[in-house]
């Protein structure tokens, strides 16, 4: 299991006057933009999921179980999260079951998914799960992620958290 940091979006299927991503970082402040805008986009019975790492940065597949040389890992679990730009928090906002997670992002055909033609992890949409908005409950605790937005859940202190969780 992993959590990921994403903008905030009602249905991650496209930027729309009505579904703007928000609470993110400046690239998203700055272009009302991001590759996670299409994260639950269905394109052909698969999800393709983007989570921007920071610069210079990649996922470290071996902390949860990769070889360290490993490009990708199968069967994870991505959670979603993303800070709620209205009352403040982050929240899980969906996730991805038996999912492939890449350590760098990795190209697809182009317009695959518009302009962000580029993922990080996928799955088949009947093992994902976007939370609808007014549902989105679950809190992160306030020690949990810190400002990096892939959060190695595994190795936190809180056991408890991580059964409530699954």
């Amino acid at each position: 299991i992993i959590f990921l940091r994403t903008a905030w979006m009602k249905n991650y299927q496209g930027v729309t006057n009505e579904d703007l991503p928000a609470g993110a970082g400046s690239y998203v402040t700055e272009n009302e933009d991001g590759g996670e805008v299409y994260n639950f986009l269905p394109i052909k019975g698969s999800y393709y999921g983007f989570a921007r790492i920071q610069s210079g940065r990649n996922l470290r597949l071996e902390r949860i179980g990769a070889n360290k040389n490993a490009d990708m890992i199968n069967n994870v679990t991505v959670v979603l999260f993303a800070r709620n730009p209205d009352f403040g928090g982050e929240f899980i906002v969906g996730y991805y079951k038996n999912a492939v997670l890449h350590r760098n992002t990795v190209n697809l055909p182009k317009g695959t998914r518009n302009e962000h033609s580029y993922y990080m992890f996928k799955t088949k949409v009947a093992d994902a799960k976007l939370i609808e908005e007014d549902h989105r409950v679950f809190q992160l605790p306030k020690d949990g992620p810190g400002q990096t937005n892939a959060w190695y859940v595994n190795e936190y202190v809180n056991k408890k958290f991580i059964a409530d969780v699954w």
